[in-house]
């Protein structure tokens, strides 16, 4: 990779529409976020696409960026049949690892390892998938279908399943919502969840499918108030909760904030973006198509530190 990694901005970063615009390109190439995120309505066709992530990398200066989207599943992917495979939502898996788990491992790594290639292919090399958050049929249905279930074996061993399949083509998966979503009672993307839960009980059940993902090398952190952790600020604004996850889950890769344009985290972008940065969060996204609001992101964002360029180097994504 050509890339000085000290001058780029700790930030994923959204595309307008299906081409770059000359005001997109003049502002990445002044302020070098660390990739883009991309959406439905950046897609046209396969070959309007790859144009498109080929333009992203001309306008960064350099082949190392990471190119997002999220390719879960049937009720949360970006790109649609016929050209690029989408798998049924992780509650169909679930069902069938009730009945051969190994068999259905071995499945989801293939499917997935489908779904990266195609991405690669387009010039895409992270999808934001999978989803690790437990299944409660009370809670908000944001996550619901998304949940590989309400057993922590089966969820873990999916959720790595998905990371080795996606890693076969040379794509990087985003592990997410830690240090989990599945207990809020409301969609963190129209307001703020808070979960009361006591620590002992999301230490054995939430937290504990994290925990057993460690190793995975990026995770995205939910918009949720845990008041045994900080009764206060949302995970992804909380040093306390940042630090938690690192040090008491024992996650050891990088984390990603969710989107900090969601409505729990309400009030100035720029401001929003300062304090995900001050809580510890490695890498911050944005994901509106507001050219005002991707500068202001990108004038708040810290630039990449050093034990991010370290885990950053070391994605099988770059090639």
């Amino acid at each position: 990779m050509s890339l000085d990694y000290q001058e780029i901005r700790a930030a994923i970063v959204p595309v307008q529409s299906f081409d770059l615009t000359i005001e997109e390109s003049q502002l990445f190439k002044k302020y070098k976020p660390l990739g883009y995120i991309l959406f439905s309505r950046n897609y046209q066709s396969p070959a309007q696409l790859r144009r498109l992530t080929d333009s992203l990398k001309e306008a960064s200066g350099r082949d190392g960026i990471l190119i997002l989207i999220d390719q879960e599943g049937e009720r949360v992917s970006r790109l649609k049949e016929p050209h690029f495979k989408v798998l049924p939502n992780a509650i169909k898996y679930n069902r069938d690892a009730k009945i051969n788990l190994n068999a259905t491992q071995e499945r989801l790594r293939s499917d997935f390892a489908l779904v990266g290639k195609q991405l690669r292919e387009a010039g895409v090399n992270v999808n934001c998938a999978p989803v690790a958050d437990i299944r409660y049929d009370w809670a908000d249905p944001i996550i619901g279908v998304r949940s590989y279930g309400n057993d922590i074996n089966t969820v873990v061993a999916l959720c790595e399943a998905a990371d080795k399949g996606l890693a076969e083509s040379k794509v990087q998966s985003i592990i997410k919502h830690i240090p989990g979503h599945g207990r809020a009672l409301v969609d963190s993307h129209l307001e703020l969840p808070v979960v009361s839960t006591d620590l002992k009980t999301l230490l054995e059940t939430d937290f504990k499918v994290f925990q057993r993902s460690g190793a995975m090398k990026l995770a995205m952190t939910a918009h949720v108030v845990f008041a045994a952790i900080d009764d206060e600020v949302p995970v992804t604004l909380s040093k306390k909760a940042i630090d938690f996850i690192k040090r008491d889950i024992a996650f050891n890769g990088l984390t990603i904030t969710d989107a900090l344009d969601m409505q729990a985290l309400r009030g100035d972008i720029g401001e929003v973006t300062q304090k995900a940065s001050a809580a510890g969060c490695d890498i911050l996204l944005y994901c509106r198509a507001d050219l005002k609001g991707v500068e202001v992101v990108l004038q708040n964002s810290h630039k990449l530190k050093y034990h991010i360029i370290e885990r950053v180097k070391s994605f099988n994504c770059f090639c």
